[in-house]
């Protein structure tokens, strides 16, 4: 005896099944759209960077380009610090224009936080820019913490302190080189950021001081300048050459990392001092 087939029950399944497809296209096509996940070379996942003017000779305002797509812009000596966004994760190619810097292919990893940064001075063999990968960086409401970069080619390495009161004996970080940051050195103080989260060390709101010296040489001062700092926030400290009259000094960045900021941002260092 040949069976009939429910026609109407095929035909329901049928719908269902398309519905269920049309349902995972959109989703896929919401994950994919926009900067993240769509730009070149992206491969699964999100990671957050934004751009820093560190380089005060350098024509401006700055752009960061990633995959040819705009990320950050208007980067001037009087805003240099971007605004984080979001890229795919995977290897991308990133720009910093106008500038003759070679593009450079970087790999970012999904949920984690970079500062790329134009250093040195045009014209110069130390003009470059260098990736820094911002870890650890979640703010804390009952401490200060930071993080230190150094993307001063010209004084060679150096020996950073900050501190309350009187200069300590020992640097906070010491022996910094160009494109490496305080998470990045041999005995690492932080990671990047300091105190670690989960450490019995407090900082309380209040001014610190920042003091730059040649590694090594600590009558020698390249800067030394203050600032506020207030628990709730992580900063970075971003060493800087200066670009007038003074190769071998410094100057400092102090910018909020983390809340997250919705616009380019101004050093927040009060004072300065400089040789």
């Amino acid at each position: 005896m040949r069976k009939e087939i429910d026609l109407s029950m095929f035909t329901r399944k049928s719908v269902l099944a398309a519905a269920s497809a049309i349902v995972v296209l959109a989703f896929a096509g919401c994950t994919s759209s926009g900067i993240g996940n769509a730009i070149s070379g992206a491969t699964g996942g999100k990671g957050d960077l934004r751009a820093m003017d560190a380089a005060p000779a350098a024509p401006g305002p700055l752009s960061m380009l990633v995959a040819n797509t705009t990320i950050n812009s208007n980067l001037t000596a009087s805003t240099p610090v971007g605004v984080y966004a979001l890229v795919g994760a995977g290897n991308q190619n990133i720009q910093i224009s106008p500038t003759n810097v070679p593009t450079q292919t970087q790999s970012i990893a999904a949920s984690t936080f970079y500062t790329m940064v134009l250093a040195g001075e045009p014209g110069q063999a130390d003009y470059a820019m260098y990736l820094l990968e911002d870890t650890n960086s979640s703010p804390s409401a009952s401490t200060v913490r930071f993080k230190v970069n150094d993307a001063a080619p010209a004084p060679g390495p150096i020996d950073v302190y900050v501190y309350q009161g009187a200069q300590p004996a020992t640097p906070t970080v010491p022996g910094l080189t160009v494109g490496k940051d305080s998470g990045s050195i041999a005995n690492a103080p932080g990671n990047a950021y300091i105190p670690t989260l989960g450490s019995a060390t407090v900082l309380p709101s209040g001014s610190y001081t920042i003091t730059v010296t040649p590694a090594g040489t600590p009558g020698t001062i390249l800067f030394t300048g203050s600032a506020n700092l207030t628990t709730g926030n992580s900063y970075s400290y971003t060493v800087e050459d200066v670009s007038s009259g003074s190769p071998s000094a410094a100057q400092v960045i102090l910018a909020i990392d983390q809340p997250a900021q919705v616009s380019n941002q101004a050093s927040l260092m009060s004072a300065s001092r400089l040789p």
